[in-house]
């Protein structure tokens, strides 16, 4: 077997600036309103020029496009956690839920993007609909009732309909549950 090739230097630069630009990005979407940022405070902010910048996006819009990407592709590591947990008791899920929502509060901020992000770019918004697919798929592997393989029609519907509903209600009672002033404890919302 042929050595494993090492990353030239100019690959490895461009994946510094890229992570240092996507970094610099977070930091100001987050502090600003997104039609306010310039792709000058981006560029700034991630000490390279504007001309960089531009080498590895076309806009804005295309760098939160990205960040979204990157949240999607982290929730679905989550997923890729329970479609591999052993066992599937009350315990387990319990801690997978709970790690779903530490996830959550990592991008908790993102999440305030995502419209942004569909609104600015409608033709990308199928990128959503591929992601919850994909975890429908993932899950339906290892869980009967994520599975869709065997149905068709009307039923096959109903059922992609209701594993929407009970992905939409993990998530929401992940995202909203202790994270919010008022919301009811995160213990007790779990248990549920």
């Amino acid at each position: 077997m042929p050595p494993a090739k090492k990353p030239k230097l100019r690959d490895l630069q461009k994946g510094m600036t890229l992570a240092l630009l996507k970094q610099a990005a977070r930091k100001i979407f987050y502090a600003k309103n997104f039609e306010e940022v310039l792709i000058e405070e981006i560029a700034a902010e991630a000490g390279v020029s504007r001309g960089t910048l531009y080498l590895h996006f076309a806009n804005k819009n295309e760098i939160l496009f990205d960040l979204l990407r990157d949240d999607l592709a982290a929730q679905m590591g989550i997923y890729e956690e329970l479609a591999l947990q052993d066992a599937a008791d009350w315990a387990s899920m319990r801690k997978w839920l709970q790690r779903f929502r530490d996830s959550l509060d990592e991008r908790r901020i993102s999440m305030r993007l995502f419209p942004i992000g569909i609104r600015n770019m409608p033709e990308r918004a199928p990128v959503v609909v591929d992601h919850r697919e994909t975890a429908i798929t993932l899950l339906g592997q290892k869980y009967p009732g994520f599975s869709l393989t065997s149905l068709e029609g009307e039923a096959r519907e109903r059922k992609r309909a209701r594993i929407y509903l009970m992905l939409f209600q993990i998530e929401q009672a992940a995202y909203t549950f202790s994270s919010d002033p008022g919301t009811p404890d995160i213990g007790i919302g779990l248990d549920l």
